[in-house]
C-alpha cells in the first residue's frame, strides 16, 4: 500500500504552488523547495513540518504537513476510511514586527483564498469540504529579526483501497 500521509500532502502543495494557488492569489511565485534548490526569488513550499530554526533558514516559507490521520473505517473494505488533518504553516520575519505581522496576515489569507476555490474532489481519495482554522502566533525576536507564523489547519475526508 501506498504511504498514506504522503498522498493528501503532496495533493495540497500541489494546489497551493500551482497555476489556480498561491501565484494566481498574491502575485508571487511559490515554488516546491526540491524542484528549486537555487534559492530562485519568490516563496519555497517544503513538504515537511518546520523545526525550531526554519525562520533562519527559510523566509518567506510555507510548510505543509500531515499532523494527524485516523482511520474511522467509515467504508468498512477500504484499507483506510477517514481523515487527514493537514496543516498549512507560514513562516515570515522581518526587521519589523509590523514587517513580518503582515507577510504572514497575506500569505494565510491567501492560503484561505485557495483553499476557498478548491472545494470539492482533489483526486486519489481526498474530498475537501471546505472547513479550515487559522492561528496566528504572536511575533517574536529572532536571531537577527523578528519572526512571526501561522497555521493554517483543514481536515480532509481521505478514502485509500
Amino acid at each position: 500500500m501506498k504511504n498514506l500521509l504522503n498522498t493528501p500532502v503532496e495533493l495540497l502543495a500541489t494546489l497551493l504552488s500551482g497555476e489556480t494557488g498561491l501565484q494566481a492569489e498574491l502575485g508571487i511565485p511559490v515554488y516546491l523547495a526540491e524542484l528549486d534548490p537555487h534559492g530562485n526569488r519568490g516563496v519555497r513550499l517544503l513538504r515537511y513540518a518546520p523545526g525550531p530554526d526554519a525562520e533562519q533558514t527559510i523566509n518567506p516559507g510555507l510548510f505543509v504537513y500531515c499532523e494527524k490521520l485516523t482511520n474511522t473505517g467509515r467504508e468498512k473494505f477500504r484499507a483506510f476510511s477517514g481523515t487527514a488533518q493537514l496543516v498549512v504553516e507560514i513562516r515570515a520575519g522581518g526587521d519589523r514586527i509590523a514587517e513580518a505581522g503582515d507577510m504572514v496576515q497575506r500569505f494565510a489569507g491567501g492560503v484561505v483564498q485557495v483553499l476557498n476555490v478548491h472545494r470539492g474532489d482533489w483526486g486519489e481519495g481526498v474530498f475537501y469540504g471546505g472547513t479550515y482554522e487559522v492561528a496566528i502566533q504572536a511575533a517574536k525576536k529572532g536571531r537577527s529579526n523578528y519572526v512571526q507564523a501561522a497555521r493554517v489547519v483543514i481536515v480532509v475526508n481521505y478514502n485509500v483501497g
